[in-house]
């Protein structure tokens, strides 16, 4: 909750080199129902900020990475 407070709310001493605010994914499920797999993700990563996301599989991280932060490629 704090993360998301520094990043909608930034003061002066905010040095981020890359932020993500309020990252939204939903999936649409066979039966057509959706399935909300991000809920409004905020985070910053600072200068040599060494960073990382978690999860039990890979296919949000890489939405969050490649789509919504435009990066072409990395290594896992």
């Amino acid at each position: 909750m704090e993360e998301r407070h520094r990043i909608l709310y930034p003061n002066e001493t905010n040095n981020d080199i890359l932020q993500a605010k309020n990252l939204t994914k939903c999936f649409r499920r066979a039966t057509g129902q959706s399935l909300l797999a991000v809920d409004h993700l905020c985070f910053g990563i600072s200068k040599g900020q060494c960073f990382g996301l978690l999860g039990i599989n890979g296919a949000v991280r890489r939405i969050i990475f490649f789509k919504k932060l435009n990066f072409k490629s990395f290594s896992f």
